[in-house]
């Protein structure tokens, strides 16, 4: 019996990729927002691009048909909305500044392979 399976989306990042990304963004970050725009990305990019390249490679060399560049360069799946419209930005975390709570939910940081 064959069985079919393709893969899409998102890759564990390697551990140097992870760690320049914890250098590079605050906790809790969620898009590329202006100040985050001004930054040095040089390094980050860099260490992006050598990644895709590994990816991409290894699953060729695994026969895969359809490969995926691991989403390395997206934080999160809906982030490119808020990057690509001026002036929009996430809304805090719900509950922030609400009366009843001041706890902030836990925002899970991306987690790496090794």
């Amino acid at each position: 019996m064959t069985i079919r399976a393709d893969h899409i989306g998102s890759l564990q990042r390697p551990r140097a990729l992870l760690e320049e990304i914890h250098r590079t963004y605050e906790t809790g970050h969620t898009a590329l927002l202006a100040d985050e725009r001004a930054k040095d990305l040089t390094h980050l990019h860099a260490l992006e691009d050598e990644a895709i390249r590994r990816v991409v490679a290894r699953q060729g060399e695994l026969g895969l048909d359809v490969v995926t560049d691991g989403e390395f360069r997206r934080l999160m799946y809906f982030n490119s909305f808020f990057d690509a419209v001026d002036g929009l930005a996430p809304s805090p975390p719900s509950g922030a500044g609400s009366p009843r709570s001041t706890a902030r939910p836990p925002v899970r940081p991306p987690s790496c392979a090794d």
